[in-house]
């Protein structure tokens, strides 16, 4: 394991310590990067997971997609 010197936001870091109940700060550290790579790598594969389940059920509503689409762009007109 690497020692590696970074400023860390002492509020952001204690709120996650908080919420996930890590004892160090190495802990609630080490915990979010491996949070982080997951949701990085399951995302996708969530994402997908329920699209296909609403596409089923009938609950898919596209317009909503497009809105969330072009929001996340930048584009608010459609709002």
């Amino acid at each position: 394991m690497t020692k590696t010197l970074v400023d860390v936001d002492d509020e952001l870091l204690a709120d996650v310590m908080a919420q996930s109940g890590a004892r160090t700060k190495k802990q609630a550290i080490n915990e979010a990067l491996e949070y982080y790579r997951e949701a990085q790598r399951t995302g996708p594969q969530t994402a997908w997971k329920n699209l296909r389940r609403m596409a089923a059920d009938g609950t898919l509503n596209l317009d909503e997609v497009e809105r969330l689409s072009n929001a996340h762009k930048g584009d608010r007109s459609s709002e």
